[in-house]
C-alpha cells in the first residue's frame, strides 16, 4: 500500500481521489485508490493498494499527485509533516522565500540543530 498525506482546498477534496485514480488507471499492479481525511482542514489521506511494492511506482505517484496538489494551491504535507522523505518536494507547496523564512525561524529557535535534525526544513 502507498499512502499520501496532503492538504487541499475543500472544493478539491474528493477530486484528489479521482485524479489519483485517473493517473493510475490501467496500471497492472494497482488494485484500488481510496481516500479519507478531515473535511475541516482539507487533510486528504490517499491510500493506493497494489499487488506488490514498487519504488518507481511510488515515486511516480508522489510526483504526479504533488504536481496536482500544487496546481490547486494545496500542501504536500498535512498532519504528518515533511519528515525525512518529503524535503525535496516542499517546493511544490512553498515558494523559495517561504522556505527561506522557515529555515531562518528554525535557526532562530534551534541554533544548534538538535531538534528534529534533517527533518521538515531542507
Amino acid at each position: 500500500m502507498y499512502t499520501l498525506d496532503v492538504s487541499v482546498p475543500l472544493q478539491h477534496f474528493y477530486e484528489g481521489v479521482q485524479v489519483c485514480d485517473k493517473i493510475l488507471k490501467g496500471h497492472p499492479d494497482v488494485l484500488r485508490v481510496t481516500g479519507f481525511g478531515h473535511l475541516g482542514d482539507g487533510n486528504l489521506h490517499l491510500n493506493i493498494t497494489s499487488r506488490q511494492f514498487n519504488a518507481d511506482l511510488f515515486k511516480y505517484i508522489e510526483l504526479k499527485m504533488f504536481e496536482w496538489v500544487a496546481s490547486v494551491r494545496g500542501s504536500i504535507s498535512a498532519e504528518h509533516g515533511v519528515g525525512f522523505f518529503k524535503p525535496s518536494f516542499i517546493r511544490f507547496s512553498k515558494t523559495p522565500n517561504e522556505i527561506a523564512l522557515m529555515q531562518n525561524i528554525k535557526k532562530l529557535m534551534d541554533p544548534n540543530g538538535i531538534l528534529n535534525p534533517f527533518k521538515v526544513v531542507p
